[in-house]
């Protein structure tokens, strides 16, 4: 294993925080302990297993930032149909933009060498 590039007990600080209070920085540290997981050159399973779980606990905190939200705007009486309409269009959008992004850099992926590949 590689020597660890962030500060780690930060992130395990920031893992600690409560999600309800601190849902931002636990989303936040969701992706930098994938990052440091990176850095310190773990195997492929342990790489996967990480960002499973922090993929999935940073996208459901996102959830509940969205239903909180979704709460708050029916309590307040500005929940209406037009809101729903353009914040589904948005995040479609933004979506659709993260699908190229990801599908560019796999299509970049694939032209890397392999071992079956000579090099001069």
């Amino acid at each position: 294993m590689a020597d660890p590039i962030m500060d780690e007990q930060t992130v395990l600080a920031m893992l600690g925080e409560d999600i309800v209070k601190n849902a931002k920085v636990v989303e936040h540290a969701s992706v930098f302990a994938l990052v440091a997981a990176y850095d310190r050159k773990v195997t492929r399973d342990e790489f996967m297993s990480i960002a499973s779980s922090a993929m999935g606990l940073h996208s459901n905190l996102i959830r509940l930032a969205l239903l909180n939200s979704i709460s708050t705007h029916h309590l307040n009486n500005v929940l209406d149909a037009a809101l729903i309409t353009n914040t589904i269009a948005a995040a479609i959008d933004l979506a659709k933009e993260h699908q190229k992004n990801v599908a560019d850099f796999m299509a970049r992926v694939t032209e890397c060498p392999t071992s079956a590949d000579k090099i001069n």
